[in-house]
């Protein structure tokens, strides 16, 4: 992906009581005006995302690996 920039996401898995906390967090170092630019217009839609992300991810984690009828088949993308 070309952006006004260069982003790095980092995941954490920490213990929390019985399970744990994924956090993701976004680094933007942005390339001038326009990278700012890219980053504050792009914002609200990052934060829907990437907190959709950490909780699908946590969805997952916490589901049985196994179903009644076998190994799960549901598609990973």
């Amino acid at each position: 992906m070309k952006a006004p920039g260069t982003g790095v996401m980092e995941f954490a898995i920490e213990p929390e009581g019985e399970g744990s906390r994924v956090t993701v967090t976004a680094y933007w170092h942005a390339a001038g005006v326009w990278g700012l630019t890219y980053w504050y217009a792009h914002a609200p839609m990052h934060a829907l995302i990437f907190t959709g992300m950490a909780r699908r991810i946590a969805e997952r984690a916490a589901a049985p690996a196994h179903g009644p009828d076998g190994p799960a088949t549901e598609d990973l993308r």
